[in-house]
């Protein structure tokens, strides 16, 4: 039978007691603190406070042991309680104060280097009766009952509107690749934890560890939903998630991830991530902090690197890469290959290494210093190198143009024969025909324009595939050149056209980043792409495919801060962040014709631009316009 206990809701987050708070860290405009309490005989609360004055809020982070079963019920006194989609508000009218639990308790375990091995929902139950009102939820003996809250200071009118009222931008699900999926504000809750942003999409199966990838999604996702609504609820929260990142790294300036192995092994494409969190809080807020830490984050990306041929410069996937012995822990199907003069540990990532020059090249911009432009200069000339390397175009042209050929069949004739024999030899390839040819004849380019995900452990991936192509076109934004716009001009065409996109829609979950691809591709090199992004938005539309939130947020692809609005919820504008061809497309995604109102968050912009219809006529955005189901207009600059 579990024990019961009263808890006054108070001095739980205050830490009313003989305990005092910690100041954890502190810099003019965010603190964090920490306390750690008795509450009662076998309770005991430990309990982060950050805080951010300007904002007047607080966020608390609560952890709570039961030394045996316990029903815990926290006193509210005379509050006024209200329950919806998005949490629990609760009201202090008398003391000018606004509670918001975001989402229930959750009962987790933890192992000794701090990752999720358990987590089960513990909801947060309403009570309200003569006694007054209350939260109840229910602990576990040897587990810790964690839940968040935040506390509105000032300003308690308008945010308790942003926390009742909202737009449909704000409920339209995004996600990023599998593990990340953002719906509703709460959801920000799924991931944020303790103070530490983490990826628990696949516990049960491995455990929840800490992930700048994630804190990415979330970082602009949320910066974006800031700029697009003018809340000031989505800024604060973006803020919060800048400062768990920049508390998150340790002395040595190197994350931490152990998704593999119990080393803790460094993920460097997080690593990556991370800096680029730190280096846009520093443009948002001017906080020389942000900068120092992405620094010495960067001396440690820098220092996992692998030398090739010609003392040329490879930045690895991870910390495993580093080391022969330590690299078998995980990469158990390695080919062992000396391909370029690489290390036998080096997979070649490919991915990595160009997420990595994203960050070097900011870096540069921004801090103008010498050693970061050298490094992004070694960097990108290995890549060029790299995918130069075409030896045994005829064999590899057999096998890729094979493959496609199964997949336009299998399109066309929806054959459950034709998909079997294609599975089959996409298994053959993977197994045992790429891993032979790749060492033989090591290549990522492909005839085809395939470009595979690595040299040495997982061939003939279509969702990597399309991401090379993302992270390429980011790069080209950077640092538009010739030869990678030759590769670009013949990998995405053919992705495109070869029926490879539309495969990937349908037999697997992770196809939309394809339309980050197809927007990058026609602001930067062919526009008559606009018409097939369109296509292929109305074709993941229809599968029931849930857009990435970089379509929408991610800085490096789209402009986030454009002010074009539109009074439709079924239209999209979407604006790339770097274009030479237009400044954004409206897509219709409702089933019917539309003649939608624009307008502009600030006032001007309107006059500064037009619109081209579907038959390249020139109209004034001040003037409804007709989109055909599934059409889209383009905008432009006014003479331009």
């Amino acid at each position: 039978m579990s024990a019961e206990h009263s808890i006054n809701f108070v001095e739980l987050i205050t830490g009313t007691g003989e305990e005092s708070q910690t100041c954890l860290f502190e810099d003019g405009h965010f603190t964090r603190h920490r306390f750690s309490r008795t509450l009662t005989s076998g309770i005991r609360a430990d309990v982060i406070i950050d805080s951010i004055d300007t904002w007047g809020i607080e966020c608390f982070h609560v952890s709570m042991s039961a030394s045996v079963d316990s029903q815990l019920e926290f006193v509210l006194a005379d509050a006024e309680i209200t329950s919806h989609q998005h949490g629990i508000l609760v009201t202090d009218a008398k003391q000018g104060e606004l509670f918001w639990f975001p989402s229930s308790a959750f009962l987790r375990q933890y192992d000794e280097y701090g990752r999720i091995t358990g987590q089960v929902e513990s909801p947060l139950e309403v009570i309200a009766d003569k006694s007054g009102s209350r939260l109840a939820a229910a602990a576990k003996a040897g587990g810790k009952l964690e839940f968040g809250l935040m506390h509105f200071r000032s300003q308690i009118d308008s945010f308790k509107r942003e926390l009742l009222e909202f737009s449909p931008v704000e409920t339209t699900p995004v996600v990023r690749n599998t593990w990340f999926r953002y719906e509703r504000v709460s959801d920000v809750w799924t991931y944020y934890i303790m103070g530490d942003v983490f990826n628990v999409a696949g516990l049960g199966a491995s455990k929840g560890w800490c992930s700048q990838n994630m804190a990415y999604a979330l970082y602009y996702h949320l910066d974006f939903l800031g700029k697009r609504t003018g809340k000031k609820l989505y800024l604060v929260l973006r803020d919060l998630i800048g400062y768990s990142v920049l508390l998150s790294l340790p002395a040595d300036s190197r994350w931490r991830h152990g998704v593999w192995t119990d080393l803790m092994e460094t993920h460097l494409v997080h690593q990556a991530s991370g800096i680029h969190i730190l280096l846009s809080h520093y443009e948002n807020t001017a906080n020389d902090l942000f900068m120092e830490k992405a620094r010495s984050a960067v001396d440690y990306l820098l220092s996992c690197a692998d030398r090739l041929d010609g003392d040329r410069i490879w930045f690895l996937h991870d910390s495993l890469e580093t080391d022969d012995k330590q690299v078998g822990l995980y990469y158990r199907n390695l080919t062992i290959s000396r391909a370029f003069g690489k290390s036998p540990s080096n997979t070649l990532c490919l991915n990595t290494h160009i997420w990595t020059l994203t960050v070097l090249h900011r870096m540069s911009d921004l801090t103008h210093d010498k050693r970061y432009r050298e490094a992004f200069e070694k960097g990108l000339a290995t890549l060029c190198w790299l995918l130069g390397q075409k030896p045994a175009s005829c064999l590899y042209g057999l096998v890729y143009h094979f493959r496609d050929f199964l997949i336009r069949l299998v399109l066309r004739t929806n054959s459950k024969l034709i998909r079997k024999i294609q599975k089959r030899y996409d298994d053959a390839l993977k197994k045992s025909i790429l891993p032979r040819l790749k060492k033989k004849f090591p290549r990522f380019v492909m005839p085809n324009g395939f470009i595979e995900r690595d040299l040495c452990f997982a061939p003939l991936s279509d969702f990597y595939h399309m991401l090379n192509l993302k992270d390429l076109l980011i790069l080209y934004s950077q640092n538009p050149c010739d030869w990678l716009a030759g590769i670009l001009e013949k990998s995405v065409p053919d992705t495109a056209g070869s029926g490879l996109a539309n495969y990937a829609a349908i037999y697997g979950s992770r196809a939309s980043v394809f339309l980050e691809v197809l927007l990058m591709y026609a602001a930067m090199i062919d526009d008559n792409y606009l018409s097939v992004l369109v296509r292929y938005f109305m074709r993941f539309k229809d599968l029931n495919q849930t857009i990435q939130t970089d379509l929408l947020a991610n800085p490096l692809i789209v402009d986030p801060s454009l002010s074009l609005t539109c009074d439709d919820s079924q239209v999209i504008i979407l604006a790339p962040a770097k274009s030479t061809k237009f400044v954004a497309v409206i897509i219709n995604t409702a089933d019917t014709d539309i003649e939608p109102a624009l307008g502009s968050d600030s006032g001007g912009d309107l006059d500064k631009l037009e619109i081209i219809d579907s038959r390249n006529n020139r109209l004034s955005c001040e003037q409804e316009v007709a989109i055909p189901k599934g059409g889209f207009l383009k905008v432009v600059r006014k003479n331009g």
